[in-house]
């Protein structure tokens, strides 16, 4: 049993960094870049920007609830809504390149979920919203 716990928390911890290191990674080529020197890729018109980051706001509750019905493991979740925040901070800083990477490895992320077994039809369905959300954002901003 300590074996298991300790995988467990080797694992948690695993997601924790990468989630961090995700994080950081959007946000730290746009507070040394500074606000004068712009976007780094295409314009994003604001009111993309704006319907991208209420969207993303929504996903990120979504897979809040998925953590908290233990549907996914709260790294799982930590992990998923590290990449939403990535591409958050992306679009609010117009980084489009960033903004659409961050959506792209969050659906490679999600995906495998949906072929996990334990997982039930109904929170399967609310995965594949997901997956279909980052897919428009995506849409929407290139």
């Amino acid at each position: 049993m300590k074996t298991k716990q300790k995988l467990n928390s080797i694992t948690f911890a695993g997601s924790v960094l990468i989630s961090v290191l995700i994080l950081f990674s959007s946000i730290a080529p746009a507070a040394a870049s500074g606000p004068s020197s712009g976007p780094s890729s295409g314009y994003i018109p604001e009111d993309v920007i704006t319907a991208g980051v209420k969207n993303i706001q929504n996903m990120k509750d979504s897979v809040q609830q998925l953590v908290n019905g233990k549907t996914l493991s709260v790294g799982h979740g930590n992990t998923l809504k590290a990449l939403l925040q990535s591409a958050e901070t992306a679009l609010i800083n117009g980084d489009e390149d960033l903004a659409i990477d961050s959506l792209y490895n969050f659906i490679d992320t999600a995906k495998p979920f949906l072929e996990k077994e334990s997982i039930s039809a109904g929170h399967k369905e609310k995965i594949q919203k997901l997956i279909d959300d980052a897919n428009s954002i995506i849409s929407s901003v290139q």
